[in-house]
């Protein structure tokens, strides 16, 4: 039986009482028990990892983890322990931030500079620095940095932040000052904490992490509170930038609320952008950048132009399996183009946006090319023209959209765009007029997935509508918004067209599912559970998916 060497304290820790009692229950279960002993004291590390990763996550994330398991979260993290889920085993070693014998400053200098820094080890190599406790900067640390005031070092070197749900922010009275800056070609991996309350509205971009010439990741972490004149949450210049199951939220700015990207190559997947707000492009500005936006949601973000997003000279967005959603702008209030750009959206769904004069889910200004395909645009409001799309530019639809509702006619539906023969036009005057509540839910929603969604409503024209070699293929991939499959037969009618147009596909069943009464807190799967897991994170997701189906 594996057990963790600690030293003696009067109260256990957290983690160590888990252990503890996952130890005791094993005792009963000699599959169990020799599982454990064969594995040896690894298993207790990838528990302790997987566990405050578990933590770490938002709370309504890691709820809905469990009781898809129907595991408690010690269970959880003892089942990814005893997968084939890797735990990104350091390179360089590991500096631990405590904010006492070893501070976060210190630590970057340490890792960049391949030296022991205060109290923290020298770096070597790729480093990984990992945070124990919040992190509260007061003052400016404008070590190696060209672009103004930064609360710590500039990173210059290959760094992993594990932040275990920590934050790491600027003290309200403490001066303006970004939080993190990348530049000299630096790689920076933050995963699993949160980024708030930085400023750099007097000095230029990123007012939380400002990415120059250099790389930045963004994972399971969480961007909000930032204020910057580019970039509130992020800016990108002349750099690469991902992020992924992350939160980009009220943030502020005057070009690019959430994030700003110039000349940047930008992926944002399985994410949300809330609540930011900026001039041009609340939830993101692009300006001769290539971004793609997959099965994220873009909502309540509100800009001069281009509420949710905003793309640029040169710029090209391509959005598919995703929502816009309530963001409001002057013009383009889920989205707006200006001069020679693209947008390509696909099976994408964009409702209760809002534009105070044109285009209330889309604008296409001049010069602009729109590609349209299987997509939702319906309860958006523009108080001059096009309630649903505004066209100055052109617009290519590849067929098996739905558009609209029967509220509004066409002229008010969309102005210079003229659907295309597959497509479903719901207004008054359309070829399949239907009111707005029999096409989807009116509030964004817990769906499952990462992300939130607007469900369809049972029987809207939206289910099954589209054909299913084209949702099999790229860049739809076969999945929706919330990785749940596509061609699914929602209406019980098989046929060529079993996809759902829109981010939302229907899971039909035939008959309902009993609920299974929870097994005990510290239950663990059997071995045949274990087995099926055995592909790691993947195969969790998969196993959740079929069991959620």
């Amino acid at each position: 039986m594996v057990k963790p060497h600690t030293a003696h304290t009067d109260t256990p820790s957290p983690v160590f009482s888990a252990w503890s009692d996952l130890l005791a229950d094993a005792a009963s279960r000699p599959w169990l028990a020799g599982l454990l002993s064969r594995r040896g004291a690894a298993t207790f590390r990838r528990f302790i990892y997987f566990y405050h990763r578990l933590l770490g996550l938002p709370a309504r994330l890691r709820r809905r983890w469990q009781r898809k398991l129907g595991l408690s979260l010690a269970g959880t993290a003892l089942l990814l322990a005893l997968s084939g889920s890797a735990i990104y085993a350091a390179p360089g070693g590991v500096i631990v931030v405590d904010e006492v014998n070893c501070t976060l400053v210190d630590a970057i200098t340490a890792a960049n500079t391949d030296t022991a820094t205060g109290g923290c080890p020298a770096g070597s190599g790729a480093d990984v620095i990992e945070l124990r406790a919040d992190v509260v900067l007061t003052e400016v640390n404008n070590l190696g940095n060209n672009f103004g005031a930064t609360g710590l070092p500039v990173v210059s070197s290959e760094i992993r932040i594990e932040g275990g749900g920590h934050t790491v922010g600027r003290r309200a009275d403490a001066p303006d000052f970004r939080i993190f800056s990348v530049q000299h070609s630096g790689r920076l991996t933050l995963r699993n904490a949160i980024v708030s309350g930085g400023n750099s509205e007097s000095f230029a971009g990123g007012g939380g992490i400002d990415v120059n010439s250099a790389t930045l990741i963004v994972d399971d972490s969480v961007i909000t509170g930032n204020t910057a004149t580019i970039g509130g949450g992020i800016n990108a210049n002349y750099a690469s930038l991902s992020v992924s199951n992350s939160i980009i939220s009220n943030n502020s700015a005057t070009l690019g609320g959430g994030v700003h990207a110039y000349v940047t190559d930008t992926k944002i997947q399985s994410s949300s952008l809330s609540g930011n707000m900026a001039d041009l492009g609340g939830g993101i500005y692009i300006y001769r950048s290539g971004v793609e936006i997959a099965r994220s949601v873009l909502s309540g973000n509100v800009a001069g132009s281009g509420g949710g997003i905003s793309v640029q000279r040169y710029g090209l967005v391509t959005v598919v399996n995703s929502t816009l959603s309530g963001n409001s702008a002057n013009y383009g209030g889920g989205v707006t183009g200006e001069g020679d750009i693209g947008m390509i959206i696909s099976a994408s769904t964009l409702t209760s946006n809002m534009a105070d004069k044109m285009g209330g889910g889309i604008r296409s200004g001049l010069f602009s090319r729109l590609t349209l395909s299987n997509s939702i645009v319906t309860g958006n409001s523009a108080g001059v023209s096009g309630k649903e799309i505004r066209n100055d530019g052109s617009v290519t639809t590849n067929g098996n959209n739905f558009i609209g509702h029967s509220a509004e006619t066409s002229a008010q539906a969309f102005s210079g765009f003229t659907p295309g023969p597959t497509d479903i036009v719901a207004t008054s005057d359309g070829t399949h007029p239907t009111a707005l509540t029999g096409i989807l839910a009116a509030n964004l929603a817990d769906n499952g997935g990462p992300t939130l969604t607007h469900a369809l409503v049972p029987g809207s024209p939206a289910i099954d509508a589209s054909p299913s070699a084209g949702c099999a293929a790229a860049p739809v991939n076969g999945v929706d918004q919330r990785g749940f499959p596509r061609n699914v037969n929602g209406d019980g009618a098989p046929s060529e067209n079993e996809c759902d147009i829109g981010a939302y596909e229907t899971q039909f069943e035939s008959s309902p599912t009993p609920t299974p009464t929870p097994p005990p807190p510290a239950e663990i799967p059997e071995p045949t559970t274990l087995l099926l897991l055995g592909s790691g994170l993947a195969g969790l997701a998969a196993y959740i998916r079929r069991r959620a189906a």
